[in-house]
């Protein structure tokens, strides 16, 4: 990323969390990690956390919002390649690289079961969601959410929905 860039990105963050202060040296020093890394994945993973149920109030930190990200200059290095991380959530070994989303499907369903026993007094089977595919999963997860807009009473958990929509497009 650029000193310009950062510069965009942290207005980013300020547009969604009014307390998030920006001055020059601040943005020095996101600029110093913030160097190393890709633009659009920068801001992808800024959009996970602003959806995240569990971390979107938030704002949200430098360090988290690099985590699992690689460098650009790293990106053509076999070695990443065989690396290895183990799931927090259930364990499993997982290829470096696939972990953020492995992790964010766990993220997801854990919601999905939390709803479905608070309005719907069902328990749902995490392995059947787990192993969906994409497609099938985000229409799922979005029906899901639509559902919860329409019954919460809760104005956080709207809001925080409205702006998962607004940030796919809806």
């Amino acid at each position: 990323m650029t000193i310009k860039e950062t510069t965009t990105f942290m207005e980013r963050i300020k547009q969604h969390y009014q307390d998030f202060i920006i001055d020059e040296y601040k943005i020095k020093e996101w600029y110093k990690d913030l160097q190393y890394y890709n633009y659009d994945e920068v801001n992808k993973k800024l959009d996970e956390h602003l959806r995240s149920e569990r971390y979107g109030e938030n704002i949200p930190k430098l360090h988290f919002l690099l985590m699992y990200l690689v460098k650009e200059e790293d990106k053509d290095k076999d070695w990443l390649l065989e690396k290895k991380v183990r799931c927090s959530i259930c364990g499993k070994i997982i290829n470096y690289y696939d972990y953020e989303e492995h992790y964010n499907r766990h993220s997801s369903i854990e919601y999905i079961k939390k709803q479905y026993l608070k309005y719907k007094n069902e328990e749902i089977e995490t392995e059947k969601l787990f192993n969906m595919d994409n497609v099938e999963f985000n229409k799922k997860y979005d029906k899901i959410l639509e559902f919860v807009l329409e019954n919460t009473k809760d104005k956080e958990e709207k809001e925080r929905i409205e702006k998962y929509f607004i940030g796919r497009g809806y």
